[in-house]
C-alpha cells in the first residue's frame, strides 16, 4: 500500500445461510405458503410455478418469463443454462406439469390463449424483477436474507445429482452447463450434446435422482405438508405470532369476518363487507378495543389501507366548524414552526404545541404531515 493511503474497511464475512432442504421446497410449492393479503390465488400459483421450475428444471425467473405457451404444449421449450452457453430443452417433472396445469386453469378465459406461459395481471409478459421482489419479501417473513433466494433453489437442483456418478454427461445436459454439479472437471462437448439429444436418457436420470420425481399429487396439499414437516427448516418462526385483540374472538362482527371465505374476486367482496361492517369496527377501534392491525387482518388488506379507511371516515364525519379549525391550524403551524426557539427539534415542537394549544386538532405525526405539505421541512415530493 502506498505511503499515506487509507485502507478500505471491508465488511465482516457473513455466516453461510443453510441450503434449502426438500421439505423447504415442498413448503414453497404450496399456494398457502404465499397467502399474503395482496396475493390472490392466481398470484400464489404463479409464484409456485416459478419455484418448481427453478427447483426441478433449473430454470430461473429471467428464463421462465420467456417461455411461450405454444412451445410448452409442443414440448419444444428452449432455455439458456449459462449466460453465454448454448440453449437446451429442459425436462419437466410431473410436479412441475401439475402446478402449471393448475395455474393455467385459474387464468381468466380471455388470457388462456396468450403468447407466454406465465402472464401478468393484464395478460402480458411477467417482469422477472417483480417475482424477485416477492421472493425477497417471503424471505424477510421467514427471517432470512432474500438476495440469494433463487440461487438456493438452483443449488437445490444441483445437489440432487451429487451421487449421479454413472452419467455425468446427462447431469450436465440437464443443468445446461459444461460442468456437472460436482465440478470435478469439464466434460467433452460431444458427450453433453449426445446426452442432450436423448430425452429418455435425461428423463431417466432426473427421475432416478431428483427427490421431487414422484407421481402427481404426492407433494401438494395436506400430504405434501406432512412430507415437508419432516425436513422443513424454512418459516420456523423463532418468535410467537402477533396476538390479536380480545374483541377479535368475542365480537360478533369480528368472528363473522374471521370466518369469511374469500373468493377469487376479493375486491368486490371486500367493498361489500366494508360497506356493511367497517364503521362498527372503527367505533371499536376508537374505544380502544381493536387496533388498526386487527382491522387489516379481518379485511385482508395492508395496514396503511386500514388507516386510510379510518382517515376518510373521520374526514367525512367532521362538522363545518371542525373543518374551519383544521384550515386555521394548517395555516398557523408552519408560521409557529419557523418562529420556534433556536435548537428546538421537531419532536420538541410537537410536544410544545400539544401542551400549550390543547385545541389543536393535529397531534404527533399529523403535525409533521402538515409542515411537510406546507414546505416548512424542505421540498415536498408527493
Amino acid at each position: 500500500m502506498p505511503k499515506g493511503a487509507t485502507a478500505i474497511k471491508r465488511p465482516a464475512p457473513r455466516a453461510i445461510d443453510p441450503p434449502f432442504s426438500t421439505g423447504d421446497v415442498i413448503f414453497l410449492l404450496q399456494s398457502a405458503s404465499w397467502a399474503m393479503p395482496q396475493n390472490r390465488e392466481l398470484r400464489r400459483l404463479l409464484l409456485c410455478v416459478f419455484v418448481v421450475l427453478a427447483a426441478t428444471a433449473r430454470i430461473g425467473p429471467h428464463s421462465a418469463v420467456r417461455i411461450r405457451w405454444r412451445d410448452y404444449l409442443d414440448d419444444a421449450v428452449e432455455v439458456r443454462g449459462a449466460p453465454r452457453g448454448p440453449t437446451y430443452r429442459p425436462v419437466f417433472l410431473p410436479i412441475a406439469r401439475e402446478l402449471i396445469a393448475r395455474y393455467r386453469a385459474a387464468l381468466p378465459a380471455h388470457h388462456r390463449d396468450s403468447e407466454f406461459l406465465l402472464l401478468s395481471r393484464s395478460g402480458g409478459k411477467v417482469q422477472a424483477t417483480d417475482i424477485t421482489k416477492t421472493f425477497r419479501a417471503l424471505a424477510r417473513r421467514c427471517g432470512m436474507p432474500g438476495s440469494q433466494f433463487v440461487t438456493r433453489l438452483l443449488e437445490y437442483f444441483d445437489r440432487q445429482f451429487d451421487a449421479a456418478d454413472d452419467d455425468r454427461a446427462a447431469v450436465a445436459a440437464l443443468a445446461g452447463r459444461r460442468l456437472a454439479p460436482d465440478e470435478v472437471g469439464s466434460l467433452p462437448t460431444r458427450q453433453i450434446e449426445r446426452a442432450r439429444e436423448d430425452r429418455e436418457r435425461l428423463a431417466a436420470v432426473l427421475k432416478t435422482h431428483h427427490a421431487l420425481a414422484g407421481p402427481p399429487g404426492r407433494f401438494l396439499g395436506p400430504r405434501g405438508m406432512r412430507l415437508a414437516a419432516e425436513t422443513q427448516k424454512l418459516a420456523r418462526a423463532k418468535r410467537l405470532p402477533m396476538r390479536r385483540s380480545v374483541a377479535v374472538g368475542r365480537d360478533r362482527i369480528c368472528r363473522l369476518l374471521a370466518d369469511e371465505s374469500w373468493d377469487t374476486n376479493q375486491g368486490r367482496q371486500r367493498r361489500r363487507l366494508k360497506a356493511l361492517y367497517f364503521d362498527d369496527l372503527d367505533d371499536l377501534r376508537l374505544k380502544g378495543e381493536l387496533a388498526y392491525a386487527d382491522i387489516a387482518y379481518l379485511f385482508h388488506v395492508r395496514l396503511r389501507t386500514a388507516k386510510a379507511w379510518a382517515w376518510r371516515r373521520r374526514r367525512s364525519l367532521r362538522t363545518e366548524a371542525q373543518a374551519a379549525r383544521e384550515r386555521q391550524w394548517r395555516a398557523a403551524l408552519p408560521v409557529l414552526y419557523r418562529a420556534r426557539p433556536a435548537g428546538e427539534r421537531l419532536l420538541g415542537f410537537q410536544a410544545r404545541i400539544a401542551a400549550e394549544h390543547p385545541d389543536c386538532p393535529f397531534v404527533g405525526a399529523q403535525i409533521k404531515g402538515v409542515l411537510l405539505v406546507a414546505g416548512a421541512l424542505g421540498p415536498y415530493r408527493c
